[in-house]
């Protein structure tokens, strides 16, 4: 079937609620996560970086080096964990609060910390599934770890997936520290969580709809699409690997993203009635290869080649499959059978990619701040409403069939009725004609 480029107003108007939508979506968040940092707070800036062994605690006369924080540490080559000691020397400030307490910006790994010699916290750089915090870390100080003048902290920083780093340090009132991380707990924690749950709830509903109604195909590949997106946001949510495989683990991320596009591009020729049969067997290619690619390349995941790989070449095909669900769905809102539902897919289609293209740009560090979250999971609540009201548009329009059918049925019952009281009437009057007859034959 051609493509037709001849775009009505409603049509256009859906593409274009679709983008506002996500703008306005992705200004209120903007708005929402970003959280103001307590004041005072004593920003530690003074860092140094040394490689030696993971089980020994370099001394100072370690071939330490100056740097900057946020970083990523150089890759080492061999041992299966990457890991990278910092030091950080500060003075402390004239102000003190009841208690001192630390505040680590998402290490993305796991960390042992020092303070002037003395073991402070050690969150799991030995453990077999080792944690890799995706999440600010605060560490309260006991009085008397931190002594008037010169002060030194010692962060151990290890890595299984990526290369080992180290956020932002900060070093303030503990009471502060604490309200500024339950709040962004509730953010960047409690809030994806609940679209999870959101995202599952709906493959559920979507997965009984099919199962009640086979021939609803459509829904089932929606549901099978909602499966992968509750898998990717689940797994980015981990601070662990999956079942302890750290090797795939980054991989599954990616590929339950991949998985959801590819899905959603069946779902919606099922939907509309299209046989689009290459353009959905060059979207389940793309998944394959993608999958077997991340899977097979997973082992190299700490290079930098693999995240290249996965920014340059797959989520630009993740996107790409998102244009072309929204192309199909511009076809479908202009000749499909049911426009009224393909214009509200393609408002939500809109706002996906919209908020996809900003998350990709988010990842290349090209927007955003240290305190910016991917966006995608907090568009569940509009997929949620989006096909709340089509399942429950589509139930209305059974019952009114239904409804319709009855009141047809009804209508020939009644037509029936009235034909077969006709012929009894016209049986008893042949019945008393015969009657009188064969009385006159009598007499």
């Amino acid at each position: 079937m051609a493509v037709r480029w001849t775009p009505t107003l409603a049509t256009s108007g859906s593409l274009l609620a679709g983008a506002l939508l996500a703008l306005l979506l992705v200004l209120t968040l903007d708005r929402l996560t970003s959280t103001p940092l307590p004041d005072p707070l004593l920003p530690l800036t003074q860092i140094e970086r040394v490689q030696t062994a993971i089980d020994e605690v370099p001394d100072a006369a370690a071939a330490w080096v100056q740097t900057n924080l946020p970083e990523d540490a150089p890759m080492l080559l061999g041992p299966e964990r990457q890991h990278a000691w910092y030091r950080i020397g500060f003075d402390l400030p004239d102000w003190q609060p009841p208690l001192w307490a630390l505040l680590l910006q998402r290490p993305l790994a796991a960390v042992s910390i020092r303070v002037n010699g003395q073991l402070l916290a050690d969150s799991g750089v030995t453990r077999t599934q080792l944690p890799e915090y995706r999440h600010d870390l605060r560490y309260n100080l006991s009085p008397g770890m931190l002594q008037p003048g010169h002060n030194e902290i010692l962060i151990l920083s290890v890595s299984q997936t990526r290369r080992a780093g180290l956020g932002r340090v900060w070093l303030g009132d503990s009471a502060q520290l604490a309200a500024y991380k339950a709040q962004r707990n509730r953010i960047e924690k409690d809030w994806p969580t609940l679209a999870l749950q959101v995202i599952a709830v709906l493959a559920v509903i979507l997965a009984a709809f099919q199962a009640v109604r086979p021939q609803e195909t459509a829904f089932g590949w929606f549901a099978a699409a909602l499966s992968g997106w509750a898998f990717h946001t689940a797994l980015v949510e981990r601070n662990s690997a999956l079942f302890g495989l750290a090797a795939v683990h980054q991989a599954l991320v990616v590929i339950g993203l991949v998985w959801f596009v590819v899905f959603g591009l069946v779902f919606v020729h099922r939907l509309v009635g299209w046989r689009a049969r290459r353009v959905e067997r060059s979207a389940l290619l793309f998944g394959l290869l993608a999958s077997v690619l991340l899977l097979g390349l997973s082992p190299w995941q700490p290079w930098p080649l693999y995240s290249h790989l996965v920014l340059w070449l797959v989520v630009p095909g993740v996107l790409l499959v998102g244009v072309l669900i929204l192309v199909q769905l511009w076809r479908a809102a202009q000749q499909g059978r049911d426009r009224q539902e393909a214009r509200w897919l393609l408002v939500l289609a809109g706002m996906l990619l919209t908020i996809g293209i900003r998350d990709w740009l988010l990842d290349l560090n090209l927007i955003g701040n240290w305190q910016s979250l991917r966006y995608l999971p907090f568009a569940a609540p509009m997929v949620f409403s989006v096909f709340g009201w089509l399942l429950l548009r589509r139930h209305v329009q059974a019952l009114a069939a239904v409804e319709q059918a009855n009141r047809d049925l009804e209508g020939k019952v009644a037509e029936k009725t009235r034909a077969i009281e006709a012929n009894w009437r016209r049986i008893a009057e042949i019945e008393r004609e015969r009657a009188r007859f064969d009385e006159r034959d009598r007499l």
